[in-house]
């Protein structure tokens, strides 16, 4: 993705709102405003989160089977779970359109739409689940 260009974010939920720029670095600035702190998360930090709070978490996950007998979780199926839409360990070391695909894949993220010029950039950002959590499509 270039990061020259003609871009336009467009926030869908209300209030709704249109940002028109050249310069990817406002695009990512606007979304990084809008995304919460919980979407952009890394897999270490929720692999933390899990391990310091896991008596809780072991619990809140728990599932009672057939027999009514409850079924305890181990803490990486816990971890897994958590960090399902977690963005990657080195998202701050992203280039600026790199931290934009993952923004707009959040959930916070999802409430925009990107275009550029005539191309529309979400469509482009499909999350794909993966064993490291989701992750751009190109």
């Amino acid at each position: 993705m270039s990061t020259k260009g003609k871009y336009q974010l467009i926030k869908c939920s209300s209030p709704g709102f249109q940002l028109d720029t050249s310069t990817m670095s406002h695009v990512y600035g606007m979304l990084d405003l809008f995304v919460c702190s919980g979407c952009k998360q890394t897999k270490s930090q929720i692999q933390q989160h899990v391990i310091d709070n896991w008596p809780e978490l072991r619990q809140q996950h728990a599932v009672e089977d057939e027999q009514g007998q409850m079924q305890y979780p181990e803490m990486e199926e816990v971890i897994d779970i958590e960090s399902h839409s977690c963005v990657p360990d080195n998202y701050n070391e992203l280039p600026i359109d790199e931290k934009v695909g993952w923004l707009l894949s959040t959930s916070c993220g999802c409430e925009f739409t990107l275009l550029s010029d005539d191309e529309t950039m979400d469509s482009i950002y499909k999350a794909v689940p993966s064993d490291e959590g989701i992750h751009d499509n190109p």
